[in-house]
């Protein structure tokens, strides 16, 4: 479980470039998240020690180009984000979250809303 999380937008997207590409030296990092972000080169690199600091990478100097690999599989990245997200806004009252979330996942696509039936009776079937 990493000891923490990318902290916005730009460190989640170099996160999920790096795992994306199993690893790679900064100048392709760059070119799939900073080029067409309009972001410097300088900015990809900090976000990459930024994410170094935080566990989610390791960094290696490879003759005259620093590469970075994932140490964290995105998939967990993910889990903990989202579960850190629900525990904020869930508090109290779960429900108007829940509802909410039942919302946005018929809008993105209704025939997801039966795979998340099914999954929960897995679940519940399953035990806590």
């Amino acid at each position: 479980m990493p000891s923490s999380l990318p902290g916005g937008d730009l460190e989640y997207a170099v996160f999920a470039a790096v795992t994306a590409l199993g690893g790679a030296p900064v100048k392709d990092i760059h070119a799939r998240i900073g080029e067409p972000s309009g972001i410097a080169y300088t900015t990809t690199s900090t976000v990459l020690d930024r994410l170094l600091e935080k566990g989610l990478v390791r960094r290696e100097q490879r003759g005259r180009a620093v590469w970075y690999w994932p140490v964290t599989p995105r998939a967990t990245v993910d889990r903990q984000t989202l579960l850190a997200l629900f525990d904020r806004m869930l508090g109290d009252a779960p429900e108007p979250l829940m509802a909410t979330l039942v919302d946005a996942v018929a809008d993105l696509d209704p025939a997801l809303l039966d795979d998340l039936a099914i999954r929960l009776r897995e679940r519940k079937n399953r035990g806590s």
